[in-house]
Protein backbone atom coordinates (compact mmCIF):
# COMPACT_ATOMS: atom_id res chain seq x y z
CA UNK A 1 0.00 0.00 0.00
CA UNK A 2 1.16 3.62 -0.16
CA UNK A 3 2.53 5.02 3.15
CA UNK A 4 3.23 8.59 4.56
CA UNK A 5 6.75 9.72 3.21
CA UNK A 6 7.68 11.97 5.96
CA UNK A 7 7.04 14.23 9.09
CA UNK A 8 5.47 17.38 7.06
CA UNK A 9 4.36 19.62 10.30
CA UNK A 10 3.18 19.49 13.95
CA UNK A 11 0.71 21.88 15.18
CA UNK A 12 1.42 23.29 18.53
CA UNK A 13 -1.52 24.98 20.73
CA UNK A 14 -0.14 27.76 22.94
CA UNK A 15 -1.00 30.13 25.55
CA UNK A 16 1.39 32.45 24.70
CA UNK A 17 2.08 32.50 20.60
CA UNK A 18 4.20 35.34 20.71
CA UNK A 19 7.09 33.49 23.06
CA UNK A 20 7.41 31.02 19.98
CA UNK A 21 8.45 33.94 17.65
CA UNK A 22 11.06 34.85 19.94
CA UNK A 23 12.16 31.50 20.56
CA UNK A 24 11.96 30.27 16.57
CA UNK A 25 13.95 33.32 15.52
CA UNK A 26 16.70 34.05 18.32
CA UNK A 27 17.13 30.34 19.49
CA UNK A 28 16.45 27.88 16.89
CA UNK A 29 17.80 30.20 13.96
CA UNK A 30 14.29 29.54 12.28
CA UNK A 31 12.38 32.31 10.00
CA UNK A 32 8.53 33.27 11.68
CA UNK A 33 5.77 34.54 10.77
CA UNK A 34 2.54 35.69 12.56
CA UNK A 35 -0.64 36.29 10.97
CA UNK A 36 -4.20 38.67 12.28
CA UNK A 37 -5.32 35.57 14.28
CA UNK A 38 -2.02 35.17 16.45
CA UNK A 39 -0.61 32.26 14.29
CA UNK A 40 2.89 31.84 14.10
CA UNK A 41 4.39 29.94 11.00
CA UNK A 42 7.70 28.67 12.28
CA UNK A 43 9.62 27.95 9.10
CA UNK A 44 12.97 25.74 8.29
CA UNK A 45 13.13 25.48 4.70
CA UNK A 46 11.23 25.76 1.70
CA UNK A 47 7.78 24.97 2.86
CA UNK A 48 5.23 27.67 4.47
CA UNK A 49 6.21 26.63 7.74
CA UNK A 50 6.95 22.96 9.83
CA UNK A 51 5.66 24.58 13.43
CA UNK A 52 2.29 25.53 13.30
CA UNK A 53 1.58 27.53 16.69
CA UNK A 54 -1.82 28.65 17.15
CA UNK A 55 -3.57 30.47 20.41
CA UNK A 56 -4.76 27.77 22.92
CA UNK A 57 -6.11 27.60 26.39
CA UNK A 58 -3.08 24.89 27.11
CA UNK A 59 0.48 24.31 26.19
CA UNK A 60 0.25 21.28 24.29
CA UNK A 61 1.13 19.59 21.22
CA UNK A 62 -2.40 19.13 18.91
CA UNK A 63 -1.28 17.38 16.18
CA UNK A 64 2.05 15.61 13.62
CA UNK A 65 1.25 15.98 10.44
CA UNK A 66 2.36 13.95 7.91
CA UNK A 67 3.21 14.11 4.19
CA UNK A 68 1.98 12.19 1.12
CA UNK A 69 3.70 12.21 -2.28
CA UNK A 70 0.49 13.30 -3.81
CA UNK A 71 -3.29 13.00 -4.24
CA UNK A 72 -3.52 9.23 -5.34
CA UNK A 73 -1.14 8.20 -2.57
CA UNK A 74 -3.04 10.63 0.07
CA UNK A 75 -6.59 8.74 -1.16
CA UNK A 76 -4.85 5.49 -0.78
CA UNK A 77 -3.66 6.14 2.59
CA UNK A 78 -7.41 6.82 3.05
CA UNK A 79 -8.62 3.68 1.84
CA UNK A 80 -6.29 1.38 3.80
CA UNK A 81 -6.92 3.31 7.15
CA UNK A 82 -11.00 3.36 6.67
CA UNK A 83 -10.64 -0.64 6.14
CA UNK A 84 -8.68 -0.89 9.47
CA UNK A 85 -12.04 0.34 11.19
CA UNK A 86 -10.04 3.74 12.26
CA UNK A 87 -12.25 6.93 12.60
CA UNK A 88 -11.87 9.23 10.20
CA UNK A 89 -12.20 13.60 10.51
CA UNK A 90 -11.69 14.91 7.30
CA UNK A 91 -10.20 18.51 7.45
CA UNK A 92 -12.53 21.45 6.46
CA UNK A 93 -12.02 24.05 4.27
CA UNK A 94 -11.13 25.98 6.61
CA UNK A 95 -8.63 24.28 8.43
CA UNK A 96 -6.86 22.97 5.25
CA UNK A 97 -6.33 26.67 4.37
CA UNK A 98 -4.80 27.54 7.83
CA UNK A 99 -2.50 24.56 7.21
CA UNK A 100 -1.66 25.57 4.48
CA UNK A 101 -2.73 22.07 2.57
CA UNK A 102 -4.91 21.16 -0.35
CA UNK A 103 -6.68 18.05 1.63
CA UNK A 104 -6.07 16.52 4.87
CA UNK A 105 -7.70 13.69 6.99
CA UNK A 106 -6.97 13.36 10.86
CA UNK A 107 -6.97 10.31 13.35
CA UNK A 108 -6.29 9.15 16.56
CA UNK A 109 -4.42 6.50 17.64
CA UNK A 110 -5.09 3.91 20.49
CA UNK A 111 -3.62 6.42 22.91
CA UNK A 112 -5.09 9.62 22.11
CA UNK A 113 -2.68 11.11 19.75
CA UNK A 114 -3.77 13.05 16.87
CA UNK A 115 -2.25 13.24 13.83
CA UNK A 116 -3.04 14.28 10.37
CA UNK A 117 -2.47 12.71 7.39
CA UNK A 118 -1.91 15.36 4.10
CA UNK A 119 -1.50 15.95 0.40
CA UNK A 120 -0.62 19.49 -1.62
CA UNK A 121 1.50 21.48 0.91
CA UNK A 122 2.56 24.87 0.26
CA UNK A 123 5.68 26.11 -0.65
CA UNK A 124 7.13 29.98 -0.02
CA UNK A 125 9.40 31.17 -3.12
CA UNK A 126 11.11 33.23 -0.81
CA UNK A 127 14.64 32.17 0.36
CA UNK A 128 15.22 30.49 3.58
CA UNK A 129 17.62 33.05 5.64
CA UNK A 130 17.98 32.27 9.30
CA UNK A 131 17.52 34.53 11.90
CA UNK A 132 20.46 33.52 13.65
CA UNK A 133 22.89 33.18 10.38
CA UNK A 134 22.91 29.25 10.66
CA UNK A 135 23.25 27.43 7.21
CA UNK A 136 19.84 25.63 7.01
CA UNK A 137 18.23 22.83 8.53
CA UNK A 138 18.27 19.10 7.38
CA UNK A 139 14.86 18.40 6.11
CA UNK A 140 13.58 17.45 2.34
CA UNK A 141 12.69 13.91 1.73
CA UNK A 142 13.43 13.39 5.39
CA UNK A 143 11.03 15.44 6.59
CA UNK A 144 11.73 18.19 9.11
CA UNK A 145 12.55 15.63 12.06
CA UNK A 146 11.27 13.69 14.73
CA UNK A 147 8.33 13.24 16.99
CA UNK A 148 8.34 11.76 20.49
CA UNK A 149 5.06 11.43 22.06
CA UNK A 150 3.57 9.42 25.25
CA UNK A 151 1.27 6.22 24.95
CA UNK A 152 -0.09 6.61 28.51
CA UNK A 153 -2.45 3.41 27.72
CA UNK A 154 -2.82 0.78 24.94
CA UNK A 155 0.83 0.89 24.43
CA UNK A 156 0.61 -2.41 22.15
CA UNK A 157 -2.84 -1.45 20.53
CA UNK A 158 -0.73 1.69 19.80
CA UNK A 159 2.04 -0.80 18.47
CA UNK A 160 0.14 -2.53 16.19
CA UNK A 161 -1.45 0.66 14.99
CA UNK A 162 1.27 2.35 13.42
CA UNK A 163 2.68 -0.53 12.20
CA UNK A 164 -0.65 -1.88 10.35
CA UNK A 165 -2.44 1.13 9.88
CA UNK A 166 -0.03 3.71 9.19
CA UNK A 167 2.29 1.11 7.34
CA UNK A 168 5.28 2.92 9.29
CA UNK A 169 8.12 0.07 10.24
CA UNK A 170 10.19 -0.58 13.27
CA UNK A 171 13.79 1.36 13.35
CA UNK A 172 14.72 0.10 17.21
CA UNK A 173 13.74 -0.36 20.44
CA UNK A 174 14.70 0.80 23.98
CA UNK A 175 13.53 0.30 27.38
CA UNK A 176 13.88 3.22 30.41
CA UNK A 177 17.27 1.64 32.29
CA UNK A 178 16.86 1.98 35.87
CA UNK A 179 19.28 4.85 36.35
CA UNK A 180 17.40 6.97 33.70
CA UNK A 181 16.30 10.58 35.42
CA UNK A 182 13.77 11.69 32.83
CA UNK A 183 10.70 10.78 34.47
CA UNK A 184 9.92 7.66 32.54
CA UNK A 185 9.27 4.54 35.00
CA UNK A 186 12.14 1.89 34.47
CA UNK A 187 11.54 -0.42 32.36
CA UNK A 188 9.27 1.41 30.03
CA UNK A 189 9.08 0.97 26.42
CA UNK A 190 10.27 3.11 24.04
CA UNK A 191 9.81 2.15 20.26
CA UNK A 192 10.96 4.09 17.31
CA UNK A 193 9.28 3.97 13.50
CA UNK A 194 9.90 5.33 10.35
CA UNK A 195 7.93 6.18 7.69
CA UNK A 196 8.91 5.91 3.58
CA UNK A 197 12.53 8.07 3.81
CA UNK A 198 15.69 7.29 5.02
CA UNK A 199 15.82 9.44 8.32
CA UNK A 200 16.20 6.65 11.03
CA UNK A 201 13.33 7.32 13.05
CA UNK A 202 10.39 9.75 12.26
CA UNK A 203 8.52 9.02 15.52
CA UNK A 204 8.88 7.79 18.72
CA UNK A 205 6.23 6.49 21.16
CA UNK A 206 7.35 5.86 24.97
CA UNK A 207 5.10 4.19 27.86
CA UNK A 208 5.01 7.77 29.58
CA UNK A 209 2.78 10.11 31.29
CA UNK A 210 2.81 14.05 29.35
CA UNK A 211 -0.22 16.76 30.22
CA UNK A 212 1.14 18.41 26.88
CA UNK A 213 0.77 15.63 24.57
CA UNK A 214 4.38 15.15 23.66
CA UNK A 215 8.18 14.80 25.18
CA UNK A 216 10.21 16.34 22.23
CA UNK A 217 10.58 17.16 18.51
CA UNK A 218 13.76 17.28 16.97
CA UNK A 219 15.53 19.34 14.33
CA UNK A 220 18.59 18.83 12.55
CA UNK A 221 21.36 21.09 11.38
CA UNK A 222 23.94 21.10 9.34
CA UNK A 223 27.14 21.18 11.39
CA UNK A 224 28.25 20.61 14.87
CA UNK A 225 29.73 24.34 15.31
CA UNK A 226 25.76 25.49 14.70
CA UNK A 227 24.59 22.98 17.41
CA UNK A 228 27.74 24.46 19.60
CA UNK A 229 26.33 27.83 18.79
CA UNK A 230 22.99 27.28 20.13
CA UNK A 231 23.45 25.14 23.10
CA UNK A 232 25.56 28.49 23.98
CA UNK A 233 22.27 30.84 23.51
CA UNK A 234 20.05 27.60 25.14
CA UNK A 235 22.72 28.05 28.53
CA UNK A 236 22.38 31.96 28.16
CA UNK A 237 18.54 31.84 28.17
CA UNK A 238 19.01 28.98 31.21
CA UNK A 239 16.85 26.93 29.01
CA UNK A 240 19.11 23.30 28.66
CA UNK A 241 17.09 20.06 29.36
CA UNK A 242 19.88 17.69 29.09
CA UNK A 243 23.68 18.06 27.93
CA UNK A 244 25.20 17.84 24.70
CA UNK A 245 25.61 13.94 23.94
CA UNK A 246 25.24 11.44 21.02
CA UNK A 247 22.63 8.97 20.81
CA UNK A 248 23.27 5.33 19.90
CA UNK A 249 20.44 4.49 17.47
CA UNK A 250 20.47 7.41 15.00
CA UNK A 251 23.63 8.96 15.95
CA UNK A 252 22.84 12.33 16.29
CA UNK A 253 24.82 14.69 18.75
CA UNK A 254 21.83 16.67 20.12
CA UNK A 255 21.19 18.37 22.84
CA UNK A 256 17.42 19.05 24.46
CA UNK A 257 15.99 22.53 25.29
CA UNK A 258 12.98 23.67 27.14
CA UNK A 259 10.40 25.34 24.58
CA UNK A 260 8.18 28.11 25.50
CA UNK A 261 5.17 25.68 25.76
CA UNK A 262 7.01 22.99 28.30
CA UNK A 263 8.02 20.08 26.38
CA UNK A 264 11.60 20.10 24.82
CA UNK A 265 12.97 20.53 21.55
CA UNK A 266 16.15 18.48 20.55
CA UNK A 267 18.34 20.59 18.39
CA UNK A 268 20.74 18.13 16.50
CA UNK A 269 23.64 17.31 13.76
CA UNK A 270 25.14 13.97 11.79
CA UNK A 271 22.09 11.84 12.14
CA UNK A 272 21.85 8.70 10.31
CA UNK A 273 20.08 8.06 6.68
CA UNK A 274 19.60 4.34 6.76
CA UNK A 275 19.39 1.51 3.69
CA UNK A 276 16.34 -0.12 4.80
CA UNK A 277 17.05 -2.88 2.96
CA UNK A 278 19.91 -3.58 4.82
CA UNK A 279 18.74 -2.93 8.52
CA UNK A 280 17.92 -5.23 11.45
CA UNK A 281 15.77 -4.14 14.15
CA UNK A 282 18.13 -4.45 17.40
CA UNK A 283 17.51 -3.70 21.17
CA UNK A 284 19.38 -0.54 22.43
CA UNK A 285 20.77 -1.66 25.65
CA UNK A 286 21.28 2.68 26.44
CA UNK A 287 19.75 5.99 25.06
CA UNK A 288 23.15 7.14 24.08
CA UNK A 289 27.08 6.58 23.85
CA UNK A 290 28.14 9.74 25.69
CA UNK A 291 26.18 12.38 27.56
CA UNK A 292 22.84 13.82 27.55
CA UNK A 293 22.70 14.09 31.28
CA UNK A 294 19.43 15.33 32.60
CA UNK A 295 19.36 19.16 34.15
Amino acid sequence: MSTVTNLGYIVIGATDPDAWVTFARSFMGAMAETDDNENVYVRLDGYKYRLLVTKNDTDRLLASGWATRDRDHFNDVLDHVRSCGVEVSMGTPEECTLRGVESFFAVEDPAGNRHEICWGRTVDPRPFISENGISGFVTGDLGFGHVFLPCTHSYDACLDFYEKVFGFEYSDFFRIPHNYASGMKPGARVHFFHPENSRQHSLAIAELESSRGIHHFEVEVNSLDEVGRALDKAHALDIVARTLGRHVNDSVVSFYARTPSGFLVEYGYDGLQMDWDSHEVVNIPVGSYWGHKWL
